[in-house]
């Protein structure tokens, strides 16, 4: 559900249909998620029967290695007081997650909320804008960076740009900066690029 304004190159998506799409992506991850989160249950039930067999490292120490396996609880939180776009969807906030110890944050997770997500959404604005407030799970790529002469784009651009079931959505706060990104991008090439607009 897009449409073009008179004289543009790009497509233009409401916010709406954005939410939609993220509601969407958010559900089918969850889907996903919980038949991971079954089968590493299962694997970690068959290992800690195999442990009580085991139960030593061979120096007459029992095995005190923890499990690697990250799990989300059912609220959705993970590892991070920050929040993350999984978190932002299922309602929880920062004040939910558990505060009594602290713990890493999962960066991969804050910058890619969803394993192959269909959709890569870039913020147009100055870096500083972008530190201020910004969309969870998007990137900052400031339309200065189109000017350069080599390598303008980062590798995940690159990965999306005209890829099959993915589309590229560049956003701002008025659509001024956004519309010269989009623009310029289309003009360059790019054929999956939408403009996030009306909100």
């Amino acid at each position: 559900d897009y449409r073009y304004k008179k004289d543009e190159l790009f497509k233009r998506l409401k916010v709406t249909t954005f939410a939609q799409l993220v509601l969407q992506v958010a559900s089918l991850s969850n889907e996903t998620l919980e038949v991971t989160n079954e089968e590493l249950h299962e694997l970690q039930d068959a290992a800690a029967a195999g442990d009580d067999a085991v139960g030593t490292n061979g120096k007459g120490s029992p095995e005190g290695t923890p499990s690697p396996v990250l799990f989300l609880d059912s609220s959705g939180a993970g590892e991070s007081h920050r929040s993350t776009l999984q978190s932002v969807i299922s309602g929880v906030g920062e004040l939910d997650v558990e505060k009594d110890s602290p713990k890493r944050e999962d960066t991969q997770a804050r910058e890619r909320p969803y394993p192959d997500c269909p959709f890569l959404l870039l913020d147009v604005r100055d870096r500083d804008a972008y530190e201020q407030c910004h969309i969870v799970g998007a990137y900052s790529y400031p339309i200065a960076t189109l000017s350069r002469t080599m390598n303008p784009y980062t590798n995940n651009i690159l990965e999306y740009k005209n890829a099959h079931g993915k589309i590229i959505i560049v956003y701002d706060n008025d659509e001024r900066l956004a519309s010269q990104a989009a623009t310029t991008m289309c003009e360059r090439g790019f054929e999956n690029l939408f403009m996030l607009s009306g909100g």
